[in-house]
């Protein structure tokens, strides 16, 4: 901006901006002190600061230090520069708002959201709104939508995963959780706007983390890189981040080109359940049958009022589900990393499928190892029980996603408590936090 002086008149002229929707515009007047320092990011100069009263700054030293960093981060993830000069976080007092005010270069937090803190949750946190800089402003949906959060929330977590190179935190199991608590209920129950969003976003969220997956990351992160060239300072619909990612997935060959992301999305997205899928094993024949069903809590009516709960009917429309089977290698050396290429999809209208060729009666399987798509995987008792004799050779992820599959199916009365206690035998000599950080909250629900 230029100031200039005529008479008693100050007359502050500001540059011309991009082309931006009229939501993206904000102005915030202010006798905050100029922050400690101001930051340039080294790839283009452009200045990001961050604001707040003046007894209070010193607490939101750190998040100054990581803004620089959490933006050319996403600058080189999206391979899109940020396209204002500046970036201004401010700190402000007596806003109470979860959410900040988002805003094109100008974000409105609560205090305590930008003070000094756990590292990795600030870095998320900054990395989340200036993602939103990129999805709400430089593009813009053209509804409110919880996919743009869910990828904001997505986007972050990569970055701060980046940064602080933190594995104590497993939010992928975290969410999923949360969410089979809440979807797994027998009858749904009342939520407020702000939770329907927040659990929306965490579907959307752990559903892109699967796509990353199972479509690679080269091929994810260069959909989402062409989706913002083609709808830079343009609207967009959720079908067109579906579409980008389609076309990128039918060019590298990581999805048949008769599918597309935006029917695995819709499965997805809209419904109100997540799957259950049941593998169950033909030690004869080589075989499984892989069968799935909508997840239900059965044993939540005995905490609420209801006395009959009738099993729903199944729906007109299953899933499109991943289907990547982890064998048991010949030696725990040859284990190494763990593919996440399907064998197969499992159709939504298909109920059932067999596979064949899964010979060695004495060796486990994985479905889904590392709960690499959001749905719980049941066994037939054989399989639960050569898993339980191995499952600490497996890796953190899939120890993790055996543990916690196990105890919420016998949490919901679908799985004999015997054999998911069976499945927590090795946690005596278990030194990984994030298998610990899963098993807490249901061993807290087990008692």
């Amino acid at each position: 901006t230029n100031v200039t002086t005529e008479g008693v008149w100050v007359r502050e002229h500001f540059s011309r901006t991009p082309p931006m929707s009229v939501n993206s515009l904000a102005l915030f007047i202010s006798d905050f002190p100029q922050p400690i320092s101001n930051n340039y990011l080294q790839t283009d100069g452009i200045r990001v600061a961050v604001w707040g009263r003046t007894d209070f700054v010193t607490a939101l030293s750190k998040a100054q230090q990581l803004l620089p960093t959490v933006m050319v981060s996403l600058e080189i993830y999206l391979s899109r520069p940020y396209p204002l000069p500046q970036l201004n976080l401010v700190a402000l007092p007596g806003f109470t708002d979860d959410n900040p005010v988002n805003a094109w270069g100008l974000q409105l937090f609560k205090e305590s959201d930008l003070m000094n803190g756990n590292t990795f949750w600030l870095s998320h946190r900054l990395a989340k709104a200036a993602a939103m800089q990129w999805l709400n402003h430089l593009t813009t949906p053209t509804s409110n939508s919880c996919v743009t959060l869910g990828l904001a929330n997505y986007l972050a977590t990569i970055v701060a995963k980046q940064l602080e190179q933190q594995n104590i935190y497993h939010w992928h199991l975290t969410g999923l959780h949360s969410l089979y608590l809440e979807y797994g209920k027998p009858k749904s129950s009342y939520m407020n706007p702000n939770q329907k969003e927040a659990l929306c976003s965490s579907k959307v969220q752990i559903f892109l983390s699967m796509l990353d997956q199972v479509l690679t990351s080269h091929t994810f992160k260069t959909g989402i890189q062409n989706f913002l060239s083609k709808k830079e300072f343009k609207m967009y619909e959720d079908k067109e981040l579906w579409s980008a990612l389609s076309d990128q997935a039918h060019q590298d060959e990581t999805l048949a080109k008769t599918v597309t992301v935006s029917e695995i999305a819709q499965s997805w997205l809209d419904r109100d359940r997540l799957p259950l899928l049941t593998v169950t094993r033909n030690y004869d024949k080589d075989t499984i049958i892989v069968l799935q069903e909508p997840f239900i809590n059965h044993l939540e009516s005995r905490w609420t009022p209801a006395k009959v709960v009738k099993k729903p009917s199944p729906p007109e429309q299953f899933w499109w589900l991943p289907l990547v089977v982890l064998k048991e290698p010949d030696s725990e050396e040859s284990l190494g990393n763990i593919s996440t290429t399907p064998t197969t999809w499992l159709r939504p209208d298909l109920h059932e499928l067999t596979l064949e060729q899964f010979s060695d009666d004495l060796k486990y399987i994985v479905v889904n190892p590392g709960s690499i798509g959001p749905f719980l995987v049941n066994y037939d008792e054989e399989n639960w029980h050569l898993l339980s004799n191995k499952v600490s050779t497996l890796p953190d992820s899939v120890r993790t996603q055996l543990l916690h599959d196990a105890l919420t199916l016998a949490l919901s009365g679908q799985l004999p408590t015997t054999t998911a206690l069976n499945m927590t035998v090795f946690l005596r000599r278990e030194q990984s936090a994030v298998v610990w950080k899963t098993f807490y909250p249901l061993a807290d629900r087990l008692r």
